[in-house]
């Protein structure tokens, strides 16, 4: 069991790196022909028949040069389906906001590739302003010292 969660963390994280390097072709090496993808909750899109529309969200997303990093390091588990669940936090920075959301990558215990993207918990924050309010918030308090 051990063995099966090393290889699908090393597999995430080589997704995640064929992402980051805009690779389309290595993105898709790890990615089941049978894809579900669900956004709290609800199915947003399923392959084979949303699979050109996969193809097309990822290619907005290198467009813009789009870089995700991992936040939380992968919480792997063994299914009772035999399915490996990898759950992790994601994060990555846009326009002066960051967007961060926990994903659960569910993967076929024998194709070893994702067959579930789960996400929830999508939170953004707007960067400019925040720093703008962290830095007016300061001066209050030292006005009221």
């Amino acid at each position: 069991m051990e063995t099966l969660l090393n290889e699908v963390k090393l597999d995430l994280l080589a997704y995640i790196e064929s992402f980051n390097s805009e690779d389309i072709d290595g993105v898709l090496t790890h990615i089941s022909d049978i894809l579900e993808i669900s956004v709290d909750g609800k199915n947003m899109l399923q392959l084979p028949e949303g699979r050109d529309a996969l193809i097309e969200s990822y290619k907005t997303d290198f467009s813009v040069h789009k870089r995700v990093t991992i936040s939380r390091e992968p919480a792997l588990s063994l299914k009772e389906d035999g399915s490996v669940e990898a759950d992790v936090e994601l994060s990555f920075e846009l326009e002066g906001k960051r967007t961060s959301l926990d994903v659960k990558y569910i993967y076929d215990q024998d194709s070893k590739q994702q067959r579930q993207h789960r996400i929830s918990n999508v939170r953004i924050v707007d960067l400019e302003n925040l720093t703008k309010k962290k830095s007016s918030s300061l001066c209050q308090q030292l006005l009221v010292l």
